[in-house]
Formats: C-alpha cells, structure tokens, sequence
C-alpha cells in the first residue's frame, strides 16, 4: 500500500507538472530569442517635465542604477512581449518585461512594478556623443580614493580607462548638459566585462564617478589633498590658514600660540564646579554654557562662516537653535542658554554632528580636524568613530570617554522591513537581545577601566589618557541605550498602524499589539533625571506622549451641532443629489492625509453645493451652529478628564507608577490644552493639573508657559534684538516697512511647505496688490536651483528669498525654529506681532490683526 501510495502521489506530481509546463508553452515560446535591434539605444521616460529620465538598452545589456545588467534569458510570450532576465558583475538579478508599441516608443516593466511608457532619442536627452578629444582635460588624469587609503582608482588614456589595475577599451562617451560643465557617461568594457561610469561634479582637484549602483563616489586628483572637496581650491590653498593644513605633515595637529592662548583664557573664566552626579540637587540650574574650539583646516574661502546647534526644551517640548559663529582663523563660539546638563549629538557644521556634554556655567573646547570631519558619514559620527578630537575644560574628561564608546549602528531599512514581517512579539524579542548586546557592550567598555593609554592630543603634546568610566558617563552612555531601544520599540507601534493603512492585505500589520508589549518601559528609570540629559530623551518622550495605550480621550458631543446637514436637509424635506450626498456622508478616516485628501479632491464640489444651497445653510447655521459657537466660547473650564483616563491606563493597564517621565508628558501638552482657551480657563486648567505634578521645575516651567501665553499686561509687538541676526531679517522686510508682512520659511524638500504654499495660493491671489499687507518667502541653499525656480512659478510667488545657509541660521536662532514650514507676522513698523504665526487659520487672524494694525 505505501507504494501505492508514493506511486499516485508521484504521478499527480508529474500530471501537475504537466499542466504547468502546457501553460508556460501556450505563454512563452520555448526556444529562447533576442531582442531586435530596433530597441537598442537610448530610451527617455514619459516624466513630461524635461528632465533626464533615461536608460539604455544596449545590444550586451540593459542599464539599470549607474550599472550594466548583462542578458541571461531572453523569451517572447505568445502576446509579443519579451521577458528576460539580466544581472550585473555582483549576480543581482533584475527581470523584465518589454512590449514594442513602434520603432521608436515601447513599454518597460521591471520586476513587480507598472510598465513605463519610453520614447527612443538618438542621443539621451539634453546630451551629445563625444569622442574622448572631446572630454577636457582636467578629467584626463588619475584619480585617487578619498577614504584615507589614498589608492590609484582611475586612470583615464586616451583609449582606454584603467579602473583597479584593469584596462578597459572605451567604447562610447556621452556628454550630458553640454552647454553646462555637465557629466561623462563612459561605456568601457574588458571582453565581455562592462563598466559604466559617470564622472560628474569635476574640477582641476576634485570629482564623484557613479559606478555599481552608487550616485557617486569622491576623487582627488593627488594623494596630498583632503579627503574632502574644497570648492575653491587655488584661494584656500594660497590663504595662511589653507599653507599650514596642506604642508603640514599628516596627523600633524599643531593649534596655533594664538588660539590656544584664547582657548586657555576663555577657560580660565570658568568658576562652577562640575556636577558630581545627577543627583545633585544642582541638576536643574538655568544659566549659560559655552562651547568653543578651533577648526584645524578652516579658512573662509570654504565658503561658511557659522555652525548651529540644534537646541531644545525636552520638558516643554520648545526648540532654541543657536547660531555658532566662525572665526577666520579657525575660532568658533557659542553661548547656550541650558537648564539642565545636556549630551547631545546636534551640533551641527556643514551637514555633520559632532557630540559633547556640557552643564549649566561650564565651558568646553572642542578641537577637531575639518576635513576629517567632513569626510565622515553621518553613521560613523552617531557611532562616535572620531579619530582626532580633543576635548579641554572641567567636561573634558566626560567628552573624553563618552565619545570612546563605539554605539552599535542603526538599518533602517532593514528596520522597516521587519515592520512588514515581524508581529509584534518577535520584534521586541529581537529589539530586547539587541539591548542586552548593547549593555553588555557598555559593561564590557566599563570594565577596561584600569587601561591608561598614552598618545598625542591635537595641541601636539603627549599626554596620558584614562579610559576610567565615570560614573555619570556610565549613566548616560546606559540610558542613551535605553531610550534608543524604547524610542525604536515605540516607533515600531507608530510606523507599522501608518504600513497598514499602505498595505492592506498584510496579515502581520493586522495583528494587534498586546499591552505586555509596553512592559519593557517598567525596566526604564522613569523617574531618574539623569534620563533627561541624553539627546535621544527628546526623541523617546515625544514616542510616549502619543503611544497608543496614553492616547485615549474622554468622549466629548459638544463640538457637534445637534444635528448634521444631511439630517436638517431631509427633516426640511430639501432634495438633494445622491454626489451631493455623498459629500458630507459621514466617514470613519484611517488617517488624516486621506481626509485632506478627500477634501482636496471635492474641493470646487463643496464650493458648488455652498453656492447652490446658500439660503439653507445660512438658516442651518443661525439654528444649529451658531448657537453651538456661542456656548464655545463662553469660558467653562477645560476638561481634566483626559488626564483622569490616562492616569488609569499608565497604573492599571500598564502596570507603571507616575514619574518624572509621566510629568513631562502632562507638562508637554500644556501649550496646546491651553492656547486657545480664554486667559482665566487656562489658569484654572493649570493650577489643577499642577496638583498632579512633583517637581518644583517642572510646576516653574509651567507657569512660564501660562505666562507667556497670557502675559497680565497683554500681548503686544516685541521688537528685535540688536545683532546679525537682525541685520539680516531688516534687510528683507525693510522695503515692506507701512504693511504688516507674513512671512513663510519653507522649503521644496519640505512636503507640509510644499502643501501650505498651494493651499494659500488662492488666498495669495485673492489679496495680491493688498495696500495693507503682503507675504514673503525665505527659504536657503536646501532648496536646489531647478525645483526652487520651477515651484516658485507655478506658485506665481513674489517677494520670495534663497538665502546663503549662514543667513538662514541666524533667522533659525532668531525666531526659534528647528523645523520648518515655520510663520511669522511683522506689523507695519517691523515688530513681531506673533513669532509662531498659525497661517492654517490666516482668514481667522486676518481680521484682528488688521484692526489691531491700522
């Protein structure tokens, strides 16, 4: 019998085989073919906005990512489309399929995405076919690696290019953007070994060449340059500052008698101790900090003169960006307003972070090779994988050995990945061995506390290093660890609700999460201050104030009429269309970007039904809204309610005590409870949820916040403080002085900008010419050339400002703003009406603003 039974099984097997094998043949010729020739060259996609879209499709391969992919199987269905596969030199495989709709436009697919329309060009679009005479001659040289390794990579000859030791024979050149410095496509081959390589961004010194599916690479034209770009290569090296670094030894780190004459006097005028651990009751101190250093490489013909540190309120959640200011000789300078001990990775210059530590009335100096600064990416920075830096002041030592810990890097990719493919308890499994990894790291480095180590600092002086772990560095670099792994653990929750709404049919985004998935926060010192002074605290609080268990309101009917416009129309026995229907049908969003969607799509509907039903909705209003408006705004008392139900979840449910953590939580929603509220509700509202608040600093904060919102006096126009800043902001709204300005800074990288600036265009219209008011727009270098000019004439924008990267620094300091869109209102004498202008709202604040203005 078991023979049998193997025997029908086996030939059920070979029958379903069979069937398969019928239906592929009906499909697919079974020998194999090649594609004509008719599709070989040069393909532009159908984007319609004059922008290379391009690929080739030569007779050996098909390009795809700054690489070739070499033909493997070419088929043709029985419909005419070819199917084929093609892989590069690293055995990545792409499958396509091609349909030809004429001699010069065919249909692309590749792998499980849509067809794409292409249309054949002799020469890729804004390009020409040059020969290698052609290519100039500041190209025409070897290259090396910009890694630190300094290896001869490229060599290019008349004929052929020389790529790792390897000659290949140069089979076509294209020049793209010609009548630009544009880019060089190079078509190279070795046999049947093809290259393409892109050499683009090219001067006498420097380029980026784009091969094996990177954008592009950085090369030097010799070995003694930086490993960084400099744009102004015959100024910097022809300054003092640009002699020194370029003729100085390598690892030579020599700081100027000067400087470090400043540095050590700047230091001296220290008087605070440092803390001696987080305890101290000296922990929250408002005051001044300062950090200093010197660049060792800078000079001005680099082309920026500031730095800024991204600072923050991480209890009130306000953002307070300081501008660090550049000396021509190397020297930077900035004073920070702090409340409490801080390490943060938000110092930022020319795109990288550089970490440190510092306390309320300290000073530290920072001293740091440039170029190996800039040469690093933004990975190894967050992994603290700095060579030559050096620290000096009473933090030293904390700089010191908090950036002697390697922290473990962060896939996000493959992260978001795992959102897909991960149920919530294998991922936190994972997450939680990936914790213990990391303490156990942070053990380990505790541990070779005895190893004292002896090299050169940058001031070229030989010093003894401990690698002693102090205890408040130990407390930090712990619970950086921590808050990254409940920050990932948290977001995960966030993220994977937004995947579900994307991807509708994928089981595990469907699954729930269990409320024991919280319970690794019991482990977290919630109520330890020390929590407060790592920069990922900010990243972590912000996750748990709106972590889905805490995310809970109390039902409140008082914001709806009485009844819907739907209900009065049919009581009223007014007709309507089932599409006008379905207009105010009530609907239950999944997100909030479907329903701006919705109403961005039916926006002239709704304009139309207004306009056709205006009379009834004027009677439907005067019965049932208006009279829900008044009761609004009489002063009631705001609801603690909320606060009563989340308290119950944090004890009951999650098994948590109320803590410092939780405090801030409380303290981080004032702003928005309150600011619409009228001045004696607000105050009511504060003085009861302060009853549930501990700590003496946070209850201050608090009635700052009441106050500044609700000053006794009134709010009224401040003026600007004197300084660079200023100058700057004065020299664009000067020429508006007699008109109250709004101004929007913004940015076309920037997607809630981008949608603000449509939505008001209308708006924009509707006023233009206003004699009382007009609107600006200031953005910075972010904003590339082409997308900026573009969106500003679709836009009809005027009055509009690319500030340098260094102005629009100080305008960051200046208003207080890290994110952007970000508005401010100036009234006609140049005073700031409201720094943090709601422009959402702006017909709602027109009015009182031009009463207030006239």
């Amino acid at each position: 019998m078991k023979n049998r039974t193997r025997t029908i099984k086996q030939t059920g097997i070979c029958l379903f085989m069979l069937f398969i094998s019928i239906g592929h043949a009906q499909d697919i010729n079974s020998s194999k073919t090649s594609l004509p020739e008719t599709v070989f060259g040069e393909w532009q996609g159908n984007t319609g906005n004059g922008e290379y879209n391009g690929l080739l499709i030569h007779p050996d391969f098909i390009e795809f990512g700054y690489r070739p992919f070499l033909y493997q199987d070419i088929r043709k269905k029985a419909n005419g489309i070819f199917v084929f596969e093609a892989m590069d030199r690293q055995e990545n495989i792409q499958r396509y399929e091609l349909e030809i709709l004429a001699k010069d436009s065919i249909k692309l697919k590749r792998g499980d995405g849509n067809f794409r329309l292409f249309v054949k060009h002799k020469d890729p679009l804004g390009s020409k076919r040059v020969t290698m005479a052609n290519v100039p001659n500041e190209i025409k040289k070897t290259w090396f690696t910009t890694d630190g390794e300094n290896n001869l990579e490229f060599k290019l000859e008349p004929e052929q290019i020389v790529f790792r030791d390897k000659a290949y024979n140069i089979e076509e050149v294209v020049h793209f953007r010609p009548n630009e410095t544009g880019e060089y496509r190079f078509i190279v081959k070795n046999g049947k070994d093809y290259r393409m390589f892109y050499f683009k961004n090219w001067d006498e010194h420097y380029l980026q060449v784009g091969f094996n599916g990177k954008a592009g690479d950085a090369y030097k034209a010799h070995k003694e340059l930086p490993n960084v770009r400099i744009k102004n290569f015959a100024e910097y090296a022809s300054s003092e500052n640009g002699k020194k670094y370029l003729s100085a030894e390598k690892g030579a780190s020599s700081v100027p008698e000067k400087v470090s004459k400043w540095i050590d006097n700047e230091l001296a005028k220290v008087k605070a101790k440092p803390l001696k651990d987080f305890d101290s009751p000296q922990f929250f101190k408002r005051g001044t900090a300062r950090i200093i250093g010197y660049l060792k490489g800078y000079d001005v013909s680099l082309g920026f003169t500031t730095g800024i540190i991204y600072l923050g309120n991480d209890i009130t959640g306000e953002d307070f960006p300081v501008v660090v200011q550049i000396h021509p000789d190397g020297r930077f300078e900035a004073d920070l307003s702090i409340s409490a001990p801080l390490y943060t990775t938000q110092f930022v210059i020319e795109n990288k972070v550089i970490p440190f530590y510092i306390e309320s009335g300290q000073t530290l100096a920072i001293t740091l090779d440039l170029f190996e600064l800039l040469q690093m990416d933004i990975a190894s920075l967050f992994e603290n994988k700095f060579k030559n830096v050096d620290f000096k002041g009473p933090l030293a030592t904390e700089n010191q050995e908090l950036i002697g810990f390697d922290f473990r890097g962060t896939d996000y990719n493959e992260l978001r990945n795992k959102l897909k493919t991960l149920p919530p308890k294998a991922f936190k499994e994972e997450q939680l061995e990936n914790l213990k990894q990391d303490l156990d790291a942070l053990d380990a480095y505790k541990a070779h506390a005895s190893v004292i180590k002896t090299e050169k600092s940058l001031d070229g002086k030989t010093q003894g290093k401990k690698t002693t772990i102090l205890p408040k560095v130990y407390s930090v670099l712990k619970n950086k660890i921590l808050l990254k792994n409940a920050y990932t653990l948290l977001n995960y929750v966030n993220d994977r609700k937004y995947e579900a709404t994307r991807d509708t049919t994928n089981a595990v985004l469907k699954l729930p999460v269990p409320i024991d998935f919280y319970d690794f926060l019991k482990d977290m010192p919630l109520d330890a201050k020390s929590l407060l002074v790592s920069g990922e605290f900010g990243g972590f609080i912000n996750q748990l104030e709106f972590a889905e268990p805490l995310n809970i309101h109390p039902k409140n009917n008082s914001t709806q009429p009485e009844k819907s416009i739907l209900e009065y129309f049919e009581d009223e026995g007014i007709q309507i269309s089932k599409d006008e229907k379905a207009l105010y049908a009530e609907r239950s969003w999944t997100s909030l970007e479907k329903a701006k969607q919705f109403y961005k799509e039916n926006h002239e509907n709704f304009i139309a039904f207004r306009e056709k039903y205006k009379e009834e909705l004027e009677v439907y209003s005067d019965k049932y809204l208006k009279p829900l408006k008044a009761a609004q705004a009489k002063p009631q008392q705001i609801s603690m309610e909320k606060w009563r139900l989340r308290d119950s979840v944090l004890t009951q449910a999650m098994g948590l005590e109320k803590s410092l953590a939780y405090e801030i939580v409380k303290l981080r929603a004032l702003k928005f409870d309150i600011e619409r509220s009228k001045p004696e509700v607000a105050r009511d509202y504060w003085k009861r949820l302060k009853k549930d608040i501990s700590h003496p600093f946070l209850i201050e904060e608090g009635d700052r916040i009441v106050e500044e919102l609700f000053p006794e006096t009134g709010k009224t126009a401040y003026k600007l403080p004197p300084g660079k800043a200023t100058d700057v902001f004065k020299g664009i709204v000067d020429p508006f002085k007699g008109k109250i300005v709004f101004v929007d800074f913004w940015s076309t990288w920037c997607g809630p900008c981008i949608a603000g600036i449509k939505r008001m265009k209308d708006t924009r219209e509707k006023y233009k010419g206003n004699k009382d008011f007009v609107f600006i727009f200031i953005t910075d270098h972010s904003s590339p050339i082409p997308q900026y000019k573009k969106f500003v004439e679709e836009q009809e924008l005027e009055h509009v400002y690319r500030l340098s990267d260094d102005d629009y620094k100080y305008l960051r300091e200046l208003f207080q703003f890290n994110g952007i869109p970000r508005y401010v209102a100036i009234n006609k004498e140049g005073d700031v009406i409201n720094d943090n202008f709601p422009m959402h709202n702006f017909e709602g604040e027109l009015s009182g603003i031009l009463k207030e203005n006239k």
